[in-house]
This record gives C-alpha cells, structure tokens and sequence, in this order.
C-alpha cells in the first residue's frame, strides 16, 4: 500500500511535465498565437476599465509591451507549479527538508533544460539558456515561498509550545 502512495503522488508531477512538454511541442507561431491571445484580452480589460485609452493604437502598443513578459511570466509560472508538485511528492517520500528543497530545485531545472533542448527539434522554436533562467526563477520563487511558509508554521508551534 506503500508503494501504491509514492507512485500515486508522482501522477501530478508526470501531469504537469506532460502539460509543459505539450506546450513546447507548439510550433513557434502557435505558441506565440497563445501569449499574443493573453495579451489581448488583458488590453481589452484594461481598456474597459478606463487604465488606457479605449482606441486600437493604445490597444496594440500595451499589447505589444505585454506580450513577451506574460510569455515568460507564463514559464515561471509553470515550473513553480512543477517544483511545487515535486516538493510534495519529495516529501511524500520522506526525503529531510533541506534535501527537499535541493532535489526540487535540480530536477526542475534539468527538466527546464531537456524542454529547451527539445524545443530545438520544434519548428520556429529554440531553446534557450535564458528560458531555463526564467524557469529556474520561477522555481526559486516558489521554493522560496515555501521556506518562508514553513518557517511562520514552525515558529507558531514553537510559540505554542511555550
């Protein structure tokens, strides 16, 4: 019954790899069709609530301003969720706390890097050592946001306790 929780508690990472891996096997023009969409609808909204000005020209300079930070906002957002998965899982496993948040951390990043080595092989991408900087910091982030989480729930037992 054991083994059956640490296999199960592998199924989101796999998921979320898979998600990821997906996302990168779009050709250069949909992938970049997806961000341009996001960028759209965020100048759309802004233009409703009176933060641009409601014309085309405003609307496609804020657009284009835009697009390339959702595009990588996009990846670190990802892979946080992937080094989230992967924490969990480490833990799951009862791997020690620090090594947890090391083993997180270097799987995700050698998973960053195999993306962007197969994105080499997709038609009008490339894989670049700056995205897997981007996704390293999304995984920092969320690494970081974990530590700190443990340490206000750490500092509240010990609170308790006294």
């Amino acid at each position: 019954m054991k083994f059956l929780k640490y296999i199960l508690v592998w199924i989101p990472v796999i998921l979320i790899a898979s998600f990821i891996f997906g996302f990168s096997a779009q050709d250069g023009e949909e992938s970049g069709h997806l961000s341009h969409k996001v960028a759209v609808c965020v100048a759309d909204v802004t233009a409703n609530l009176n933060l641009i000005e409601d014309s085309d020209q405003a609307r496609n300079s804020l657009v284009s301003n835009i697009e390339y930070p959702i595009r990588k906002c996009a990846h670190m957002t990802e892979y946080a969720v992937l080094t989230l998965s992967i924490f969990i899982a480490l833990a799951v496993c009862g791997l020690k706390s620090h090594k947890r948040y090391i083993f997180s951390f270097v799987l995700t990043v050698l998973f960053a890097s195999s993306d962007e080595f197969h994105q080499r092989f997709v038609p009008g991408r490339c894989g670049t050592y700056k995205d897997v900087l981007v996704d390293s910091i999304g995984a920092l982030l969320c690494l970081l946001i974990l530590f700190l989480i443990n340490r206000i729930i750490n500092k509240r037992k010990v609170t308790k306790e006294i």
